[in-house]
């Protein structure tokens, strides 16, 4: 069982995941709440090299597998070097993307076997699992159109079968988990979505 609250914020290109994450982060800040924030992949020095060759358009004849090892050699990284501490601190721990990523892009999205994600997932956070999972819903068309204005990465550009395949992954997740998981309409305005994250942490931290 985690001693302190886990809280994951998932969704889709242009989910307005990102940019929830970051409003939570500044209503912490300004309330005097301790907490870790960290993305995925990346949040360490070693993790955040690794999503640069994840991310960049010319490796897009990477091998399924090991694009779904590296994801997971980041997580790695950051659960020892940063999430653990955190923890053992009993910090609220605030995560941009964590293993439903790779349950939803490479298992779902890439066609890897789920029960083979799901074990590297295990490895990888050494059994850590949110206590709560934020899931920002949204069409992947418009998420694409209004996500990607400033250009697509490797995984933005993949075609939107494949983006609908990442979304019908979360919400089978969320259907399977409906304690852990909430879904959060990403079309509604950014203040309303923003009130639901904020009641549900401070909800979390009340505990």
């Amino acid at each position: 069982m985690n001693s302190s609250p886990i809280v994951s914020f998932e969704g889709g290109e242009g989910s307005g995941k990102t940019t929830q994450f970051d409003l939570l982060c500044q209503h912490l800040d300004k309330a005097g709440v301790s907490y870790l924030a960290c993305r995925e992949p990346g949040g360490t020095e070693i993790s955040e090299e690794i999503r640069e060759v994840l991310l960049r358009r010319r490796e897009m004849k990477m091998c399924l597998w090991t694009e779904l090892l590296l994801y997971e050699a980041s997580r790695a990284q950051t659960i020892f070097e940063r999430v653990k501490p955190a923890i053992k601190a009993g910090l609220l721990v605030l995560l941009d993307r964590f293993s439903d990523s790779s349950t939803a892009y490479q298992g779902y999205g890439r066609g890897i076997d789920l029960p083979q994600v799901s074990v590297l997932n295990q490895v990888a956070t050494q059994g850590i699992v949110p206590v709560k999972t934020l899931y920002f819903d949204v069409d992947p068309v418009q998420g694409l159109t209004r996500g990607c204005k400033g250009g697509r990465d490797r995984i933005e550009s993949e075609g939107i079968q494949f983006h609908q395949r990442v979304r019908m992954g979360y919400l089978e997740m969320a259907a399977k988990e409906p304690n852990r998981f909430l879904i959060l309409n990403g079309h509604d305005p950014i203040e309303v979505v923003h009130a639901q994250v904020v009641s549900e942490v401070e909800q979390l931290l009340e505990r």
